[in-house]
């Protein structure tokens, strides 16, 4: 993976150097989903990492500051976040992916119905470059 916290932030919290961003990207997953600290713009508080979730389209407040939140993701039950989303085969899936690709399910995740682990098991799933797929979700695919 060829990316940091700043080249991987500008242009989308960003435009240019010495700006203050009004969120922060941290990381991502290969659902497409986005997590990010809020610097004010997602409303909730301030310096809470929030999760792009790509089935509701909405930026959703985890309750954990920045330390809290590496400490979950590093040594809590990360699968119980994902349980909904890990379908019989998941990881042979996932394991074809590279850091900056994710999964772009055909139709999107957003429009799937309540037995999401059984759409995702049956549909296509292509590797999209993690900032067209950004672009795409965030600014109409500019």
């Amino acid at each position: 993976m060829k990316r940091g916290i700043y080249s991987f932030n500008l242009g989308k919290s960003f435009s240019e150097a010495g700006q203050m961003p009004s969120y922060l990207l941290v990381t991502d997953d290969v659902l497409g989903g986005f997590f990010a600290i809020n610097g004010g713009v997602f409303g909730g508080k301030a310096g809470n990492v929030f999760y792009y979730a790509p089935d509701s389209g909405e930026w959703e407040d985890t309750q954990l500051g920045y330390s809290q939140f590496l400490y979950w993701a590093l040594c809590a039950d990360i699968s119980k976040f994902y349980e909904l989303y890990r379908w019989d085969g998941w990881r042979d899936d996932v394991r074809k992916f590279s850091l900056d690709r994710v999964m772009f399910v055909l139709p999107p995740i957003l429009w799937q119905d309540a037995d999401v682990k059984l759409k995702l098991k049956q549909m296509k799933k292509d590797g999209v470059d993690i900032d067209e797929y950004f672009a795409s979700v965030f600014n109409g695919g500019e």
